[in-house]
């Protein structure tokens, strides 16, 4: 496996999304890029206009991608930005589980319209896993179009 990549996963239905890193971190970035060239091919890696930061807790790994991917698909359209880049800061244990710390960057829905391709809706738990091997971090999803 490489250092650090993503890439989609066919499914019958939706489709599956898969990030992998030498960190944990890296592989969560990995995974929401995967779901935004879904949502926009041709945009991932050119530089936001727009950026936020994000927070978010869970109870273990598996459901901190899932409110992690979903809260990143709620941010996009509140503030209808298309995320470009994201930079999960830090992702540890806390008291109660798990905390995800990330800023993420985009670029204008409206302004890209001709790059918009999928509506993703949301992150679900079919096929979901966090794993450490040998090669590093591995996650993945299935998200619903």
């Amino acid at each position: 496996m490489a250092k650090r990549g993503h890439k989609t996963i066919e499914h019958p239905a939706d489709m599956g999304v898969a990030g992998w890193g030498s960190t944990l971190e890296e592989a969560f970035e990995e995974v929401a890029l995967a779901v935004f060239e879904l949502a926009a091919d041709g945009l991932v890696g050119r530089i936001g206009t727009g950026s936020i930061e994000i927070e978010v807790h869970a109870t273990d790994l598996v459901d901190l991608l899932i409110e992690y991917l979903n809260r990143l698909i709620t941010e996009s359209d509140i503030h209808r930005l298309t995320f470009t880049g994201i930079n999960v800061e830090s992702i540890g244990k806390v008291r109660e589980g798990w905390e995800l710390k990330a800023a993420v960057h985009g670029l204008p829905m409206d302004e890209n319209i001709d790059m918009l391709e999928n509506e993703v809706k949301a992150a679900t738990y079919y096929g979901a896993k966090v794993e450490n091997g040998d090669d590093g971090w591995y996650a993945q999803c299935v998200v619903d179009l």
